[in-house]
């Protein structure tokens, strides 16, 4: 349907469905776990009307584009989680991380051997 609208419509009709594909491609590439279904559903069900792409268009741009509810990072937008959508996904929320080991204490030469000097620029003079 979207390919009849892009050969045989008008200019705006083709920016409308490269627009849509576009914004369609980068949440995949974004939302790759939650977006295809989605994506896949929501393109069955559109009419091939430059109107409905129009309207297509602007949902995913919000989605895509607009900041999550309660300023989190990392977030799915609700658009790409379906039936199982009751909130967002936060995505930044990570196990708390262990601290991490001190540094090795460092070792004391052994009795008898001298401590190696560091190298200098200096040469002893003749």
């Amino acid at each position: 349907a979207l390919k009849a609208l892009f050969v045989d419509g008008g200019e705006a009709a083709r920016r409308g469905v490269v627009k849509l594909l576009s914004l369609g491609r980068s949440a995949a590439k974004w939302y790759p776990l939650h977006a295809p279904a989605v994506l896949r559903e929501r393109a069955t069900a559109l009419e091939a009307t430059v109107v409905a792409v129009d309207a297509e268009v602007e949902v995913l741009e919000t989605a895509l584009f607009a900041m999550p509810e309660d300023g989190r990072h990392g977030c799915v937008p609700r658009l790409f989680l379906g039936d199982a959508a009751e909130g967002v996904i936060d995505l930044s929320e990570a196990p708390e991380v262990v601290s991490a080991p001190a540094a090795p204490e460092p070792v004391e030469p052994a009795p008898g051997v001298a401590p190696q000097q560091p190298a200098t620029l200096d040469t002893p003079g003749e």
